[in-house]
């Protein structure tokens, strides 16, 4: 795959945005003159999320919005939207806006995610897509904490749930389209559930 990613216009085959994502960062191009609008370095993204909405028309859907959001510094958010009306377009989008968030995984997930390995590891407190991760367990809301040694996870498309094992009435989930870093999260938890920590 290639790491330059061209957006057309919604008519014509004109480029209006050029993607540039590889191991540097993030630069976003204008299409028509070639200057540079942006550019983000790997080191200043620190979480991203991605979805599907439907255009809805008086009576019937009429068209899907592919969006990408990535924060980097602080909370400074780049917003990558690929609007798609009565099918036109709607495939060339949506094959960008999976190559865009590939190569966004590709590139700085691992780095993100490392960062909350090293604070698990570490025995540190902290926040990840909405969990409280605590020394001696996940913290699901204010109400309800759950024992490292007590947590399942299951997986579908658009999101993820974490439950007691014993009682998956306990439960909570997080949504790819809405919680930043969930796909982070998700790997994380992967990993801690197949630590089997007591």
């Amino acid at each position: 795959m290639s790491n330059v990613i061209e957006i057309p216009e919604f008519f014509t085959d004109k480029i209006k945005t050029r993607y540039i994502i590889d191991a540097d960062g993030i630069t976003v191009q204008n299409g028509y003159s070639g200057e540079t609008s942006l550019f983000i370095a790997a080191e200043s993204i620190n979480a991203f999320r991605h979805g599907v909405k439907f255009a809805r028309g008086y009576a019937f859907y009429i068209g899907r919005k592919y969006w990408i959001e990535i924060k980097y510094n602080e909370n400074e958010i780049l917003r990558i939207s690929l609007d798609s009306f009565y099918k036109i377009r709607r495939k060339v989008y949506e094959e960008a806006w999976r190559n865009i968030f590939n190569l966004i995984c590709r590139n700085y997930a691992s780095d993100i995610l490392n960062k909350y390995i090293d604070l698990f590891n570490e025995k540190k407190e902290f926040e990840l897509a909405g969990f409280s991760f605590e020394t001696d367990g996940l913290r699901l809301n204010r109400d309800t904490k759950l024992r490292w040694n007590e947590i399942s996870m299951s997986k579908y498309k658009t999101y993820f749930m974490i439950y007691q094992t014993s009682n998956s009435k306990i439960h909570r989930s997080c949504t790819f389209a809405i919680d930043w870093n969930a796909y982070i999260a998700q790997d994380l938890f992967k990993r801690i559930i197949a630590s089997n920590i007591k």
